[in-house]
Protein backbone atom coordinates (compact mmCIF):
# COMPACT_ATOMS: atom_id res chain seq x y z
CA UNK A 1 0.00 0.00 0.00
CA UNK A 2 1.53 3.27 -0.72
CA UNK A 3 2.54 5.37 1.48
CA UNK A 4 1.75 8.53 -0.12
CA UNK A 5 -1.86 9.85 -0.82
CA UNK A 6 -2.77 12.11 -3.10
CA UNK A 7 -5.20 14.80 -3.20
CA UNK A 8 -6.89 16.59 -6.16
CA UNK A 9 -10.15 18.53 -6.50
CA UNK A 10 -13.08 18.18 -9.26
CA UNK A 11 -11.35 20.51 -11.70
CA UNK A 12 -9.09 17.73 -12.39
CA UNK A 13 -11.75 16.27 -13.92
CA UNK A 14 -10.55 12.32 -13.40
CA UNK A 15 -13.09 9.82 -13.49
CA UNK A 16 -14.60 8.09 -10.70
CA UNK A 17 -13.68 5.14 -11.07
CA UNK A 18 -10.25 6.04 -11.93
CA UNK A 19 -9.53 8.06 -9.16
CA UNK A 20 -10.81 5.29 -6.48
CA UNK A 21 -8.67 2.62 -8.50
CA UNK A 22 -5.53 5.12 -7.85
CA UNK A 23 -6.73 6.06 -4.18
CA UNK A 24 -6.43 9.47 -5.57
CA UNK A 25 -8.81 11.80 -3.46
CA UNK A 26 -10.55 14.02 -4.88
CA UNK A 27 -12.29 17.18 -3.35
CA UNK A 28 -15.70 18.84 -5.01
CA UNK A 29 -15.85 22.57 -6.08
CA UNK A 30 -19.21 24.39 -5.25
CA UNK A 31 -21.77 25.39 -8.03
CA UNK A 32 -24.16 28.49 -6.92
CA UNK A 33 -27.48 28.58 -8.96
CA UNK A 34 -29.13 31.54 -7.36
CA UNK A 35 -29.66 30.85 -3.66
CA UNK A 36 -28.79 27.31 -4.29
CA UNK A 37 -25.19 25.67 -3.51
CA UNK A 38 -24.62 22.09 -5.03
CA UNK A 39 -21.07 19.97 -4.79
CA UNK A 40 -19.55 19.71 -7.73
CA UNK A 41 -20.42 15.99 -9.38
CA UNK A 42 -21.57 15.10 -5.51
CA UNK A 43 -25.30 17.26 -4.67
CA UNK A 44 -24.67 17.80 -8.60
CA UNK A 45 -23.78 15.26 -11.67
CA UNK A 46 -23.67 16.43 -15.08
CA UNK A 47 -26.54 16.17 -16.27
CA UNK A 48 -28.44 18.05 -14.10
CA UNK A 49 -26.24 20.25 -14.72
CA UNK A 50 -26.83 20.64 -17.93
CA UNK A 51 -30.62 20.49 -17.61
CA UNK A 52 -30.78 23.40 -15.17
CA UNK A 53 -28.13 25.83 -17.12
CA UNK A 54 -30.76 25.66 -20.32
CA UNK A 55 -33.36 26.63 -17.76
CA UNK A 56 -31.88 29.73 -16.09
CA UNK A 57 -31.28 33.10 -17.14
CA UNK A 58 -28.54 33.73 -14.99
CA UNK A 59 -25.00 32.00 -15.20
CA UNK A 60 -24.48 29.86 -12.11
CA UNK A 61 -20.86 30.74 -9.75
CA UNK A 62 -18.45 28.72 -8.93
CA UNK A 63 -15.92 28.63 -5.50
CA UNK A 64 -13.18 26.63 -3.97
CA UNK A 65 -13.39 23.92 -1.66
CA UNK A 66 -13.63 25.18 2.08
CA UNK A 67 -10.82 24.95 4.39
CA UNK A 68 -13.02 22.73 6.32
CA UNK A 69 -13.67 20.36 3.04
CA UNK A 70 -9.46 20.07 3.07
CA UNK A 71 -9.12 19.60 6.97
CA UNK A 72 -11.72 16.45 6.85
CA UNK A 73 -9.62 15.05 4.18
CA UNK A 74 -6.02 15.83 5.62
CA UNK A 75 -7.06 14.78 9.15
CA UNK A 76 -8.64 11.23 7.73
CA UNK A 77 -5.42 10.42 5.73
CA UNK A 78 -3.03 11.72 8.69
CA UNK A 79 -4.82 9.18 11.29
CA UNK A 80 -3.94 6.37 8.48
CA UNK A 81 -0.74 7.61 9.03
CA UNK A 82 -0.08 8.93 5.34
CA UNK A 83 2.20 11.57 3.62
CA UNK A 84 -0.19 13.85 1.46
CA UNK A 85 0.66 15.32 -1.68
CA UNK A 86 -2.11 17.88 -2.44
CA UNK A 87 -2.37 18.96 -6.48
CA UNK A 88 -4.41 21.87 -7.76
CA UNK A 89 -5.23 24.25 -10.42
CA UNK A 90 -3.37 27.17 -11.37
CA UNK A 91 -3.67 30.20 -8.56
CA UNK A 92 -3.94 32.11 -11.31
CA UNK A 93 -7.16 31.35 -11.72
CA UNK A 94 -8.51 29.51 -9.04
CA UNK A 95 -8.68 29.99 -5.75
CA UNK A 96 -8.14 25.71 -4.46
CA UNK A 97 -4.71 26.15 -3.78
CA UNK A 98 -4.70 29.05 -1.37
CA UNK A 99 -7.33 27.50 0.68
CA UNK A 100 -5.50 23.89 0.45
CA UNK A 101 -2.11 26.00 2.16
CA UNK A 102 -4.80 27.38 4.69
CA UNK A 103 -6.27 23.92 5.71
CA UNK A 104 -2.59 22.69 6.01
CA UNK A 105 -1.66 26.16 8.25
CA UNK A 106 -4.41 25.71 10.25
CA UNK A 107 -3.46 22.20 10.97
CA UNK A 108 -0.14 23.38 12.25
CA UNK A 109 2.07 23.30 9.05
CA UNK A 110 2.60 19.30 9.19
CA UNK A 111 5.75 18.09 7.14
CA UNK A 112 3.43 15.04 6.47
CA UNK A 113 1.62 17.30 4.00
CA UNK A 114 2.81 19.18 0.84
CA UNK A 115 0.06 21.53 -1.66
CA UNK A 116 1.33 22.47 -4.99
CA UNK A 117 0.09 24.60 -8.11
CA UNK A 118 0.24 22.10 -11.06
CA UNK A 119 0.00 25.28 -13.14
CA UNK A 120 -3.09 24.25 -15.30
CA UNK A 121 -6.02 23.10 -14.75
CA UNK A 122 -8.82 20.33 -16.29
CA UNK A 123 -7.19 18.08 -18.39
CA UNK A 124 -3.92 18.89 -17.84
CA UNK A 125 -4.70 19.15 -14.24
CA UNK A 126 -5.67 15.52 -14.86
CA UNK A 127 -2.24 13.98 -16.77
CA UNK A 128 -0.14 15.56 -13.51
CA UNK A 129 -2.37 13.82 -11.28
CA UNK A 130 -2.30 10.42 -12.76
CA UNK A 131 1.52 10.67 -12.96
CA UNK A 132 1.75 11.40 -9.75
CA UNK A 133 -0.57 8.74 -8.21
CA UNK A 134 1.14 6.26 -10.25
CA UNK A 135 4.47 7.43 -8.62
CA UNK A 136 3.08 6.86 -4.81
CA UNK A 137 1.77 3.79 -5.99
CA UNK A 138 5.34 2.91 -7.03
CA UNK A 139 6.50 3.56 -3.88
CA UNK A 140 8.11 7.51 -4.39
CA UNK A 141 8.38 9.47 -1.39
CA UNK A 142 6.14 12.93 -1.17
CA UNK A 143 9.13 15.13 -1.73
CA UNK A 144 9.89 12.69 -4.59
CA UNK A 145 6.44 13.56 -6.18
CA UNK A 146 6.63 16.84 -5.63
CA UNK A 147 9.28 17.23 -7.86
CA UNK A 148 7.50 15.32 -10.28
CA UNK A 149 4.66 17.40 -10.28
CA UNK A 150 6.42 20.83 -10.40
CA UNK A 151 8.70 19.43 -13.28
CA UNK A 152 5.55 17.99 -15.38
CA UNK A 153 4.23 21.87 -14.47
CA UNK A 154 6.47 22.70 -17.11
CA UNK A 155 5.73 20.03 -19.54
CA UNK A 156 2.36 19.85 -20.04
CA UNK A 157 0.69 21.59 -22.62
CA UNK A 158 -2.79 22.79 -22.96
CA UNK A 159 -5.35 23.52 -25.59
CA UNK A 160 -8.90 24.36 -25.18
CA UNK A 161 -11.61 25.09 -28.24
CA UNK A 162 -14.62 27.00 -27.51
CA UNK A 163 -17.85 26.31 -28.84
CA UNK A 164 -18.89 29.68 -27.86
CA UNK A 165 -17.14 32.79 -26.14
CA UNK A 166 -20.44 33.88 -24.21
CA UNK A 167 -19.64 32.20 -21.28
CA UNK A 168 -16.13 33.98 -21.01
CA UNK A 169 -17.80 37.27 -21.54
CA UNK A 170 -20.45 36.89 -19.07
CA UNK A 171 -17.50 35.95 -16.51
CA UNK A 172 -16.26 39.28 -17.79
CA UNK A 173 -13.02 37.27 -19.39
CA UNK A 174 -14.24 38.83 -23.20
CA UNK A 175 -15.73 41.87 -24.65
CA UNK A 176 -19.29 41.27 -25.86
CA UNK A 177 -18.26 43.06 -29.15
CA UNK A 178 -15.29 39.90 -29.74
CA UNK A 179 -18.82 37.70 -28.67
CA UNK A 180 -21.41 39.24 -31.33
CA UNK A 181 -18.62 39.23 -34.14
CA UNK A 182 -17.42 35.60 -33.19
CA UNK A 183 -21.08 34.47 -33.51
CA UNK A 184 -21.54 36.17 -36.77
CA UNK A 185 -18.65 35.13 -38.36
CA UNK A 186 -18.85 31.29 -36.84
CA UNK A 187 -15.99 31.76 -35.55
CA UNK A 188 -14.33 29.17 -33.10
CA UNK A 189 -11.27 30.26 -30.64
CA UNK A 190 -8.70 27.96 -29.22
CA UNK A 191 -7.01 28.93 -26.41
CA UNK A 192 -3.71 27.46 -24.19
CA UNK A 193 -3.26 27.60 -20.66
CA UNK A 194 0.62 28.37 -20.39
CA UNK A 195 2.32 28.47 -16.92
CA UNK A 196 -1.07 29.30 -15.05
CA UNK A 197 -2.17 31.97 -17.83
CA UNK A 198 -4.70 31.66 -20.74
CA UNK A 199 -2.86 32.99 -24.12
CA UNK A 200 -5.12 32.87 -27.20
CA UNK A 201 -3.57 30.05 -29.52
CA UNK A 202 -5.98 30.51 -32.79
CA UNK A 203 -9.26 30.69 -34.30
CA UNK A 204 -10.98 28.48 -36.65
CA UNK A 205 -14.45 29.37 -39.06
CA UNK A 206 -16.96 26.24 -37.99
CA UNK A 207 -16.87 23.11 -35.99
CA UNK A 208 -15.72 21.11 -38.33
CA UNK A 209 -12.25 22.74 -38.06
CA UNK A 210 -11.53 22.48 -34.28
CA UNK A 211 -10.44 19.23 -34.52
CA UNK A 212 -7.78 18.81 -37.20
CA UNK A 213 -6.53 22.22 -35.73
CA UNK A 214 -6.22 20.71 -32.47
CA UNK A 215 -4.05 17.56 -33.56
CA UNK A 216 -1.91 20.01 -35.86
CA UNK A 217 -1.09 21.82 -32.72
CA UNK A 218 -0.92 18.95 -30.47
CA UNK A 219 1.28 17.78 -33.39
CA UNK A 220 4.03 20.63 -33.23
CA UNK A 221 5.16 19.25 -29.82
CA UNK A 222 4.33 15.59 -29.48
CA UNK A 223 7.56 13.41 -30.31
CA UNK A 224 6.93 10.25 -29.90
CA UNK A 225 4.31 7.55 -29.22
CA UNK A 226 4.98 7.39 -25.13
CA UNK A 227 3.63 11.19 -25.01
CA UNK A 228 0.49 10.74 -22.77
CA UNK A 229 -2.68 12.82 -23.36
CA UNK A 230 -6.07 13.56 -22.23
CA UNK A 231 -9.23 14.63 -23.55
CA UNK A 232 -11.97 16.33 -21.33
CA UNK A 233 -15.61 17.67 -23.16
CA UNK A 234 -18.41 19.86 -22.26
CA UNK A 235 -21.19 17.68 -23.61
CA UNK A 236 -19.65 16.70 -26.46
CA UNK A 237 -18.41 13.60 -26.10
CA UNK A 238 -18.65 12.48 -30.20
CA UNK A 239 -15.98 15.59 -30.69
CA UNK A 240 -13.92 13.94 -27.86
CA UNK A 241 -14.01 10.57 -28.99
CA UNK A 242 -13.09 11.61 -32.83
CA UNK A 243 -10.18 13.96 -31.55
CA UNK A 244 -9.01 10.46 -29.52
CA UNK A 245 -9.28 8.47 -33.09
CA UNK A 246 -7.78 11.37 -34.60
CA UNK A 247 -4.24 11.64 -32.53
CA UNK A 248 -4.11 7.71 -32.50
CA UNK A 249 -3.76 7.88 -36.47
CA UNK A 250 -2.20 10.92 -36.78
CA UNK A 251 0.26 11.10 -33.72
CA UNK A 252 0.04 7.50 -32.90
CA UNK A 253 -0.30 7.92 -29.31
CA UNK A 254 -1.87 5.07 -27.43
CA UNK A 255 -2.61 6.61 -23.86
CA UNK A 256 -4.97 9.31 -23.91
CA UNK A 257 -7.73 9.02 -21.34
CA UNK A 258 -11.28 10.69 -21.95
CA UNK A 259 -13.38 12.43 -19.77
CA UNK A 260 -16.07 14.80 -19.27
CA UNK A 261 -15.87 18.43 -17.89
CA UNK A 262 -16.90 19.05 -14.09
CA UNK A 263 -19.62 21.44 -14.06
CA UNK A 264 -17.76 23.75 -12.56
CA UNK A 265 -15.34 24.43 -15.80
CA UNK A 266 -18.46 24.29 -18.00
CA UNK A 267 -19.25 27.20 -15.99
CA UNK A 268 -16.53 28.94 -17.18
CA UNK A 269 -16.00 27.41 -20.69
CA UNK A 270 -19.79 26.72 -22.00
CA UNK A 271 -21.14 23.73 -23.00
CA UNK A 272 -19.17 22.18 -26.28
CA UNK A 273 -15.78 22.76 -25.32
CA UNK A 274 -13.10 20.42 -25.56
CA UNK A 275 -9.63 20.67 -24.35
CA UNK A 276 -6.78 18.54 -25.05
CA UNK A 277 -3.29 18.36 -22.41
CA UNK A 278 -0.56 15.89 -23.43
CA UNK A 279 3.52 15.80 -22.17
CA UNK A 280 6.12 13.52 -22.73
CA UNK A 281 6.64 11.28 -19.66
CA UNK A 282 10.28 11.24 -17.52
CA UNK A 283 11.13 8.75 -14.62
CA UNK A 284 11.47 10.71 -11.03
CA UNK A 285 14.91 9.81 -9.76
CA UNK A 286 14.81 7.57 -7.00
Amino acid sequence: MARVAIVTDSVADIPGEVAKALGISVIPLYIQFGLETFRDRVDMLEEEFYRKLESVRELPKTSQPSPNDFLQVYRALLNMKKEIVSIHPTAQLSGTYNTALLAREMLGNPDEIEVVDCKTGTAGQGLVVLEAARAALQGFGSGQIVELVKSMADKVRMYVALETLDYMARNGRVGRAKVFMASLLRIKPIIALLNGEIEPVDKVRGSSKIIPRLVDLCGEFVRTAKARAAITHAKAFEQARRLKSEMESRLGLTDIMVSSMCPAVVANTGPGALAVAFYEPGQPEV
